[in-house]
């Protein structure tokens, strides 16, 4: 199954290469591209500055979640380790659960397994509900525009983000007040979520283990955390505008906001592509198209914004703690290898 998943992913990746060349050419071709991404000379400063900025805004939101304990980090390791995890997410095509252990690991000097635990699992979760509401704002803006967008798949998308938040918020809720999963217990008897999504079922019940220990505990660092994450996915529409204004001259935060949450849905919908390679570009070229765009200027900032991806990756890749991985991978080979003894020797 481990080869065949290898085997999948590398075909949706040359998959995605051929989508992204065809693009290119179908949309100006490379030297077009190339001539734009050089008319972005300093502006490529003023995006790195503001990734910057919303990764300070996401690693505020994450320390919320240590308030109260007795062991302490400072904001600049924290960031450290942030910028290591994010770096993993990047790289690889799993995202936050190849980065989100990395966090775990490099926690393991300053706090308690539990205490690490609930950190990451709530600080990942409170990013989804904030990039969710985000996109509620943004798929509800495009009713406001002139572009000639499908009404069903609006109001589709529309429903599904109202949806998801209703059920993360009233979940959450419930979670940190003690309650437990409350009428939608009959909801996953119903579906059978144990036995048809054991990886769902495992998720929600490790959520609710780790929210419990806010139920007697102030709710405020929820709020502030919710916060700092929503501000950080509004600068990531903030990117957009910047590198738009290097060809158009005029900031516009709305056609950003929509373009970023529209970006944010694809991502999750062709995540079987590593990065959505080619996908996004080809989402880019139209949707610069409707607004009367050069569709080559969003494949150029849409290049850009992975030139970003891939900036950050080299950050995480240089701060990583490769003693503490290394004893890491040691002993979980080392427990590997005691586990298949073991079976040998009761079969034997």
């Amino acid at each position: 199954m481990k080869k065949e998943g290898h085997i999948l992913r590398v075909v949706a990746f040359l998959i995605g290469i051929l989508i992204f060349v065809y693009t290119i050419y179908k949309f100006g071709g490379v030297r077009l591209i190339a001539t734009n991404l050089g008319e972005m000379r300093y502006y490529y400063g003023l995006i790195a500055l503001n990734s910057f900025v919303w990764m300070l805004f996401y690693t505020g939101a994450w320390r919320q979640m240590f308030r109260g304990l007795k062991e302490k980090i400072s904001f600049s390791k924290l960031f450290r380790i942030k910028l290591c995890g994010e770096g993993v997410n990047f790289m690889t095509p799993l995202g936050f659960m190849a980065g989100d252990p990395i966090r775990l690991l490099l926690l393991k000097k300053h706090f308690g397994p539990e205490a690490r635990l609930r950190s990451v699992v709530i600080d990942r979760t409170l990013h989804s509900l904030a990039a969710q509401y985000f996109n509620i704002i943004g798929i509800s803006l495009i009713f406001t525009q002139t572009i000639a967008f499908p009404l069903w798949i609006l109001l589709g998308l529309l429903l599904l983000y109202l949806f998801i938040c209703t059920i993360l918020t009233i979940l959450i809720v419930r979670m940190t007040t003690g309650k437990g999963f409350g009428i939608f217990e009959k909801l996953f008897v119903w579906i059978k979520l144990e036995k048809r999504f054991p990886k769902a079922h495992d998720l929600l019940c490790e959520l609710r283990s780790n929210l419990n220990y806010y139920r007697d505990r102030p709710k405020y660092p929820f709020f502030i955390a919710f916060t700092y994450h929503f501000i950080g996915r509004f600068l990531g529409a903030v990117e957009i505008m910047i590198a738009c204004y290097c060809f158009t001259h005029h900031f516009d935060l709305v056609f950003s906001v929509i373009l970023a949450s529209l970006t944010s849905f694809f991502a999750v919908a062709f995540g079987f592509i590593p990065g959505a390679l080619g996908i996004l570009e080809t989402m880019y070229a139209q949707f610069f198209t409707l607004y009367g765009y050069p569709p080559d200027m969003g494949i150029t900032i849409q290049i850009v914004r992975r030139m970003r991806v891939l900036f950050w990756v080299g950050i995480g890749i240089m701060l990583l703690d490769y003693e503490s991985i290394g004893d890491y991978t040691k002993k979980l080979r080392n427990s590997k290898l005691l586990g298949r003894k073991t079976k040998k020797l009761t079969k034997s």
